[in-house]
């Protein structure tokens, strides 16, 4: 998973370099603020962070 983080923009890009499917979690300051799920070799824009 490469995961890249625009923190003025408030999103971020999550791209799923593996085949299959995975679930991520966006972690910050200890505080679960989104689970994602990325189909294999397929990005997601997450928004509002």
């Amino acid at each position: 998973m490469i995961f890249a983080w625009y923190p003025s923009a408030r999103k971020a890009l999550l791209w799923n370099v593996e085949e299959k499917k995975q679930t991520f979690k966006i972690v910050r300051d200890n505080q679960m603020l989104r689970t994602v799920t990325v189909d294999g070799l397929d990005v997601a824009l997450v928004q509002d962070l």
